[in-house]
Parts: structure tokens; sequence; C-alpha cells
């Protein structure tokens, strides 16, 4: 995903050198002569970034749990991930509550948002909610991954694997 990508999808990119580095809604001008009916603003709150070095990992909020981190080593070795940040974004459902992905990747294929499990789902609110932002947000990808019977099983569509 380009920054002009980022700017079709509404979003403005904060000046190279900037202190705050999040993307922001940009609001149409009173001068646009162009109609456009959305019909859902997408209503995120993204966490300040900490980029790496490289430019490559992002970290922001709390820290991944086991099972988490197992599925971050695994995801970066099958797939050219460009960017990967845990807990990146709240995203508002309809009902008015938040829902909160695990991880979210940046590839070639696009943006990605990740639900991870162990063997056992224990939260009750989790997976109704992932389920809900999939709906609520198509034009981002979504998938889910649990860590059951010493594999990952995935369901969604997932990018292409990286060539060798």
């Amino acid at each position: 995903m380009t920054a002009r990508d980022v700017e079709k999808m509404g979003f403005a990119l904060p000046p190279p050198g900037s202190r705050d580095n999040r993307a922001v809604k940009v609001r149409p001008s009173s001068m646009d002569t162009k109609s456009t009916i959305e019909p859902k603003r997408a209503q995120i709150s993204l966490a300040p970034l900490t980029v790496s070095e490289d430019g490559t990992e992002a970290t922001a909020g709390p820290v991944p749990n086991k099972t988490e981190q197992k599925f971050y080593e695994h995801f970066r070795r099958q797939w050219d991930v460009k960017l990967a940040k845990h807990a990146p974004a709240r995203l508002r459902l309809a009902s008015g509550i938040f829902y909160t992905p695990d991880w979210l990747f940046l590839t070639a294929g696009g943006l990605w948002f990740f639900e991870v499990k162990g063997p056992h789902i224990h939260s009750r609110d989790s997976v109704p909610r992932f389920k809900a932002a999939r709906v609520e947000y198509p034009f981002w990808n979504f998938g889910f991954a649990q860590w059951k019977g010493g594999e990952w099983r995935l369901s969604g569509n997932y990018p292409d694997k990286k060539t060798a």
C-alpha cells in the first residue's frame, strides 16, 4: 500500500519527520464540486507508533502474548511483510462497541488485520466482534488464526506467500 492508496481512501499522511505519524481522515473542502456519498466512515483510533530503524516494524500499546508472538514469527517467515504492528487500532462497530485486532500486517497484497487465538477460545466477545468488523469494513482484509494441534489453522483469504 502506497501513500497514494492511503490518500485515495480519504486519509492524509503526516509530513516526513513529524513527531505524530498517524494517518488522519481528511474532510472534503466546501469548494469540492464532486458530490460523493459515503455509506459509512471508518472510525478508528490509532495508537502512536514507534518505528524501527529499518522502518519495517512498528510497536504501540500492549505487548503481544506468547501465541500472538508465535503467529507474528510465522507470518513474517511465510509472507512478504512490509510493516507489522500489534494491537494497531480500535475499530468502532455499528453497535457502538470497539474491536481491537491483534495484528496489522502490510504486505504487497494489502492491509491485513488478524485475530489470533490459542487452542481454546475463552473470550465470548472477540470472535463476534471480529466477524462484525469483517462485515463493516469490507475494504480491509481480515484473517483469523488459531494455534491448535501444533499448527496454525487459518481462515480468510491470504496474500501470496514468499517466493524463494
